[in-house]
This record gives structure tokens, sequence and C-alpha cells, in this order.
């Protein structure tokens, strides 16, 4: 039985994804977990719901720094780097605005 390149490419680009950086939606979920505990999950996820994923590095030490787009009440639109982390399978924000 041979199997097709073209289903090679896709099964190995599929595998090379998830070693990658987090994408936008992980990113929202990882930042909707951090804020919930301050602001409750419903605003949490108002206050993301809108963050845009700018793009990610490779972090120095573990994970990937990454830039992201927010409207944050009192200051309005935000560029915000963000270091985030797998831990158990989750991507985590391990660090903000630094």
């Amino acid at each position: 039985m041979r199997i097709r390149p073209i289903v090679f490419v896709a099964v190995a680009l599929g595998l090379a994804a998830c070693d990658g950086a987090p994408s936008e939606s992980q990113v929202r979920t990882a930042l909707v977990k951090m804020y919930a505990p301050l602001l409750g999950v419903a605003e949490a996820e108002k206050m993301m719901g809108s963050a845009k994923l700018l793009g990610c590095s490779k972090a120095e030490s573990d994970g990937y720094l990454c830039k992201v787009k927010a409207e944050v009440p009192v200051f309005g639109t935000q560029e915000i780097p963000t270091r985030l982390v797998k831990i158990g399978g989750d991507w985590t924000v391990i660090d903000q605005g630094q």
C-alpha cells in the first residue's frame, strides 16, 4: 500500500503545527483564563474577545513571546507583549507587559 505524497505532506504539516507557536484563539483562551479570577469569566471574555495576535517568536527561555493587540478599559487599544508556555497541553500566560 502506497501513501500518497499529498497525504504525507498534510500529516507532516499538521504534526509540525502541534509544536509551533500558539494560535490567536489559543492566546485569547489563555488571556481569558488569566483575567477570569479578577474580572469574572464573562467580563474577561468580553475584554479579550477582540484581542488580535500580531505575531509570536520563540522566547529565549520557555515558550513564545507574542505581541497581542487588545482593547484595555481606561487605556484604550494597547499592544501588549505576552509570554506563553504550554502547561499540561494548554497555553498559559506566564508574563505580560515587559
